[in-house]
């Protein structure tokens, strides 16, 4: 499967895609990094993820936290 992520000022929100089909959408309102409470609704809705991407106009710190966390949490770099 793929993550499919998508980072904004306020919120963050990611699909996964499968098959060439592309799942449920959801999101969740972030404050400039992301934390486990999200990772782990991440997985609640879908994975394995053999691959990850990532669209990010939130910033150098959530892009540093999302690659830490996704590393950490899926063991998979974006």
């Amino acid at each position: 499967m793929m993550l499919l992520i998508d980072v904004g000022n306020s919120r963050i929100k990611w699909a996964w895609a499968s098959g060439g089909r592309l799942g449920a959408q959801r999101s969740q309102a972030h404050s400039g990094t992301a934390g486990r409470d999200w990772l782990e609704a991440v997985k609640r809705t879908g994975g394995p993820a053999q691959r990850i991407l990532i669209s990010n106009v939130g910033g150098a710190n959530m892009a540093a936290s999302l690659a830490e966390l996704l590393l950490s949490g899926l063991g998979q770099r974006p």
